[in-house]
């Protein structure tokens, strides 16, 4: 069905998954000057909204196409993606580069110390996001625990093993060392 057509879907019909395609169309209509076309988008918006899934289909990049992709977002979720929201939207476009840099660094290889610093990235990122800052929060704490109880193991460790490598291999300037 065309988007012009939505207008003859019935209200109270059950919609399983409603699928649009070149999404960028109806986009487009959310902020058009065009009262027709933005109550089309309210009416696609209403069974988006009521169906059990959304599928939206476009090859629109997100780069200078901010509103009609924040338009989109807002088919799937109007409570996080507000169409009055745009500048900020462009921000978080425009952030999410250092964003994808700042968690690729979340890798199990990467040191408590590089970890606390890409944490401390993340918080400024998302500095009004509650959610973010709770689990950074609690990662942070994470790996401070962590960090405690690996130099413990170290403290321990580093001593004996120094001598017992130097006693096998009969290195006495290492144990005269520590």
């Amino acid at each position: 069905m065309a988007i012009e057509d939505v207008n003859q879907m019935r209200l109270n019909a059950e919609y399983g998954l409603v699928v649009i395609d070149e999404a960028h169309h109806l986009a487009a209509m959310a902020t058009s000057s065009s009262d027709i076309k933005r109550r089309l988008f309210d009416s696609c918006k209403y069974f988006a909204h009521k169906s059990e899934g959304l599928l939206l289909l476009s090859a629109t990049p997100v780069l200078n196409n901010e509103q009609d992709f924040l338009a989109m977002l807002h088919l799937l979720d109007s409570t996080t993606y507000k169409l009055d929201d745009t500048e900020g939207f462009r921000k978080r476009v425009k952030n999410r580069q250092e964003i994808g840099r700042v968690l690729l660094a979340f890798r199990p290889d990467a040191s408590v110390d590089i970890l606390k610093e890409n944490l401390a990235q993340l918080c400024k990122l998302f500095a009004d996001d509650e959610y973010v800052l709770k689990l950074t929060g609690e990662l942070k704490d994470c790996l401070e625990k962590t960090k405690r109880k690996l130099t413990e193991l170290f403290v321990k460790f580093a001593p004996t093993s120094a001598i017992h490598i130097a006693s096998t291999v009969g290195c006495c300037e290492i144990v005269a060392m520590l």
